[in-house]
């Protein structure tokens, strides 16, 4: 154990558990090298593609790739389910129990071009406006996804006219998994730096954050950094 800035403690490396993915993680992991850095992070998804787990219902959503790119749908869940009370950073996420149902928190379309010569980015607010897919109500798009991630992907391809070819569907442990996986992600800090609701703590300087410490990061809402005393 390790303590940190506030008095919370959380330990060095999160309990390893399943992803659930449509698409092979060797693109998950392609994407955080743009982040981290990482050498050899393709050969390492390779490595890891045979314990994906692949989302049911998809079949008769997904668009057949045609024309010159493929179109990703990236969902970020803050889904607890399967959350273990062992983990070290349990006390800043919780379980069912505290937080029920599941959000797409993060929605993005990653579009890669089949000839290897480019890929571009696009982010959609969580809280765009749109008539959800099969139920023809209005709601904001993220809700989409409490019916499954195969509404939300429907929902993309109805509303924004962008065939999905695959769904990528990551929650709180994945996420710390694929940051461990490409050895961590290096954050500067000016200050000593804290959140007590996420359990972010970090010294100054350039610290490279393993999986708890990137999530505690990435869920920030109440950070504060430590200022002339």
């Amino acid at each position: 154990m390790q303590q940190y800035p506030g008095g919370d403690q959380y330990a060095d490396a999160p309990k390893r558990r399943r992803r659930r993915s449509s698409a092979p993680l060797a693109l998950l992991f392609a994407l955080l090298t743009a982040a981290v850095g990482a050498a050899g992070v393709i050969r390492a998804a390779d490595d890891r593609t045979a314990n994906v787990e692949r989302i049911e219902g998809l079949e008769d959503i997904l668009v057949a790739v045609e024309g010159p790119a493929v179109n990703y749908l990236l969902i970020g869940s803050d889904s607890r389910e399967g959350s273990d009370p062992n983990a070290p950073d349990f006390g800043g996420i919780g379980d069912t129990s505290a937080v029920q149902g599941r959000r797409s928190d993060t929605i993005m379309v990653l579009r890669q071009e089949k000839d290897g010569n480019g890929a571009a980015l696009m982010s959609i607010p969580r809280d765009l406006l749109v008539t959800i897919a099969g139920s023809g109500k209005q709601d904001r798009i993220n809700s989409a996804y409490n019916d499954g991630a195969d509404v939300l992907a429907a929902t993309v391809t109805q509303e924004l006219g962008i065939p999905i070819n695959h769904v990528v569907d990551i929650d709180f442990f994945s996420f710390k998994e694929l940051v461990d996986a490409v050895g961590g992600a290096t954050i500067c800090f000016e200050y000593v730096t804290r959140d007590l609701n996420s359990g972010l703590a970090q010294e100054p300087g350039c610290n490279r954050l393993d999986g708890v410490q990137a999530l505690a990061y990435a869920r920030s809402r109440n950070y504060e950094e430590f200022r002339d005393g």
